[in-house]
This record gives structure tokens, sequence and C-alpha cells, in this order.
């Protein structure tokens, strides 16, 4: 039953991965889960009254709740590789009682200490393959958007999120078939903005 728990674990792992791929890197631009997130928000917004809508911030919320659920996603999916393993497989500080400590709050915790890169080391893996994954757990939270340093290729996200929030605007709502330039003209004058003011 044990592998049951790592193979859900690791697709979860590996569908994220995989939407952060085509979300930020690959030439489409167009992540499943993030698409998902993003027009789920967008029609959240666009189904309140126009006094209570919140226009200006469903796209920068759009965009944090995608990174949200990809962080969220990840440490779920480590969890649920550490958890069967709980606690054989770990070795805990002294006062520690490992039968207290073995529950998936507690891979949820090692999940989170590892994907911030604390380290903490009040529970660490003994298993050989454990102590391999834990720090790849890290390095790939490092190797994302969310984390990385590179002015370019924040810049590059950026653009990302807002032409692909444009594409769904474009498609849901205006249909201009324009530039993202031209939807985002077209919805400012579409809520009483104008472009450039």
């Amino acid at each position: 039953m044990n592998w049951l728990f790592n193979v859900a674990g690791a697709a979860l792992v590996l569908f994220v991965l995989r939407d952060v791929f085509h979300t930020l890197w690959h030439p489409t631009r167009h992540g499943g889960l993030s698409r998902l997130v993003m027009t789920s928000l967008w029609r959240l917004s666009s189904s309140l009254t126009p006094r209570r809508r919140a226009s200006g911030l469903t796209g920068p919320l759009a965009m944090v709740a995608v990174v949200a659920v990809w962080a969220l996603t990840v440490v779920v999916g480590w969890a649920l590789i550490y958890w069967p393993h709980m606690p054989d497989a770990f070795t805990y500080t002294a006062g520690l009682r490992p039968a207290e400590h073995a529950s998936f709050v507690d891979a949820l915790y090692i999940s989170l200490v590892n994907v911030s890169t604390l380290g903490l080391g009040d529970i660490a893996p003994t298993e050989g393959w454990l102590r391999i994954f834990a720090p790849l757990e890290a390095l790939a939270d490092q190797a994302s958007v969310a984390r990385h340093p590179d002015v370019r290729l924040s810049a590059a996200v950026l653009r990302a999120a807002l032409e692909d929030l444009a594409a769904i605007l474009d498609q849901r709502f205006l249909h201009t078939r324009g530039a993202a330039c031209q939807v985002f003209e077209a919805f400012a004058r579409d809520h009483g903005h104008h472009a450039g003011a």
C-alpha cells in the first residue's frame, strides 16, 4: 500500500513540474493547472456584481493563486512520498518520540522544511533513497520561478502570465482577436478607463 502513496505523490510533483514548464518556458505558454486557476478566478470575478467586482485585482491575484497552487501541490506530493516511510526511515532528535511524529501532518512539515530550505534537522531521512530525494525537493523548488533571482526570468514570467491573461480575457469575454496590448486596451475601455490614464 505504501507504493500507492509514493506513486500518487510523484504524480503530483511531476504534474506541477510539467505545468510550470508549459506555463513559463514552453513556447505555447499554456499549462493546464495554471490555465484552470486563472480561468476560474476570472469567471468568479465576472460573476460578481459591478459594485463588488475587483477586476483590476483579478489578474495579479490569479498569478499569485497559480504560484500558491503550484507550491501547495508540490508540498502535498512530497509529503505523500515521505508519509508511508515514517517513522522507520527517519531519525528524530532527542525529545521527539518517533511514534508520535509519523502522521501526514509531520510529513507535510518535513516537506515544508525541505521546500523552504530551512533544514531544521529535527526529523531527517535515514533511508538511502530518501536522503537523495529530500534535497531534490529543495533543488526543484530553487529551480522554480518563485525562488529564481534572475530579473530577466522574472520579466519573462510576468510577460507570459500577462499574455496568458490577455488570451483568457479575449477568448472568454472581449473577442478582439488582437495582441495582448489591444486586449488590455479593450478591457480598460470596457471598464470605463482610458489607456494611459
